[in-house]
């Protein structure tokens, strides 16, 4: 039976990818970033001769060869709709046993949310719980991750408004940022159309519901 559903923190993206080549297992990696995306700001954090250089561009190129899933999942939408898949694969496998366990692990949800109309309560405990869902129907250990991400790793997709939103501190801890209880799209102030903010809580507190953080 899998362990409890936890988010690694603080933990850098050299580190996560580590992690992923050194320890045995089957995992699935879902990057909530565009392929390209995530290999810009892979560049941008290893240095041509950091030790990490060649096996991890070795590891995205014969994915299929090592005991890894990697998944682009660049929009929310996108995101629920593979973690759906997962579930309906396990349902149509259960005879068989489903899926064999392993790790499902999700790289940049929080990153994933911002900058969209998901970004609050409401949209990040719909991910969680699907995701959580995933772990449970697949018999996979579900761990997050939120490795340190450049500001606007997503171009905006939504109006910007100022509260609400991630502060542009490049050291605040992403687990204390504040967000609105509902999502914009349920909320809109007056004839303006502007979404209305309301009551926040942190990242952190909603994932709690479902996770267990622990130090990487």
């Amino acid at each position: 039976m899998p362990s409890s559903p936890k988010i690694q923190h603080p933990l850098a993206l050299p580190a996560l990818l580590n992690t992923i080549i050194t320890e045995e297992g089957p995992t699935t990696l879902i990057i909530c970033l565009s392929r390209t995306t995530f290999i810009r700001h892979l560049l941008n954090q290893l240095p041509p001769t950091h030790t990490l250089f060649t096996p991890t561009l070795d590891l995205l190129s014969n994915l299929n060869l090592a005991n890894t899933r990697l998944v682009f999942c660049p929009s929310v939408p996108a995101l629920l709709a593979y973690l759906s898949t997962l579930c309906q694969q396990n349902k149509s496998s259960e005879e068989g046993g489903g899926i064999n366990g392993g790790r499902l692990m999700l790289a940049y949800p929080l990153a994933l949310h911002a900058h969209t109309s998901s970004w609050s309560a409401q949209g990040l405990s719909q991910t969680a719980a699907a995701l959580v869902m995933a772990g449970r129907r697949t018999g996979m250990e579900v761990v997050v991750v939120e490795p340190v991400a450049p500001h606007n790793i997503h171009e905006a997709r939504v109006d910007d408004y100022d509260d609400g939103r991630p502060d542009d501190a490049e050291d605040e801890d992403v687990w204390k940022q504040r967000v609105p209880i509902l999502s914009a799209s349920s909320t809109k102030s007056g004839d303006s159309g502007r979404p209305w903010v309301g009551r926040t809580v942190e990242t952190g507190q909603v994932f709690r519901r479902w996770f267990r953080f622990t130090e990487a």
